[in-house]
């Protein structure tokens, strides 16, 4: 969004400084133009400064596929897309479900700028693999389990089968 409003800026300004003056004007002039004031008045950016934003941390594979998961599957409204994710990320022993539920996902189940909180080993005597959290800004959250790189289950926040939100909650616990 700072890139295209300094970039708007920029345009304008260009444009601006061509109208007033018949000699072409470089971007370097324009910048430098944009920068310096003609007035006494105490030396300000044009541009507001941009905020220092936390640098964003490179996600491991699992945690990638979840958060792949949430903005294809769940947020996705292409049907194509939906079903190439299933065959490519989700565990043979769950794609039956999953592309099942490719036809009945609908827009109340969307999350709002997800991210990922948090993964953890999954260690379960029949089961190992990794959960990982990932929650919107409404507090909605899903948390995916994988196995081989690959999604077995996943986990509603919002679920209402007691057994399905009871695995939720445990699992969150796992997750620091």
């Amino acid at each position: 969004m700072k890139k295209s409003l300094f970039i708007s800026f920029m345009i304008t300004a260009a444009i601006l400084t061509g109208c007033g003056n018949n000699a072409e004007v470089t971007g370097a002039e324009v910048d430098q133009e944009a920068t310096e004031g003609t007035t006494n008045a105490p030396e300000t950016s044009a541009t507001p400064e941009p905020t220092k934003e936390p640098k964003a941390k490179k996600l491991a594979k699992d945690e990638q596929i979840a958060l792949d998961y949430v903005n294809i599957y769940i947020n996705g409204t292409d049907a194509e897309a939906n079903k190439k994710f299933v065959a490519d990320h989700i565990h043979p022993d769950a794609i039956p479900l999953f592309s099942m539920g490719v036809d009945i996902i609908d827009e109340s189940d969307n999350m709002s700028n997800p991210t990922v909180k948090g993964s953890a080993k999954y260690d379960d005597p029949d089961l190992k693999g990794v959960i990982t959290l990932v929650e919107d800004d409404n507090g909605a959250g899903v948390i995916v389990l994988s196995v081989d790189g690959k999604i077995a289950m996943a986990y509603s926040s919002s679920d209402t089968v007691e057994e399905m939100k009871a695995a939720y909650d445990e699992m969150k616990a796992k997750i620091k």
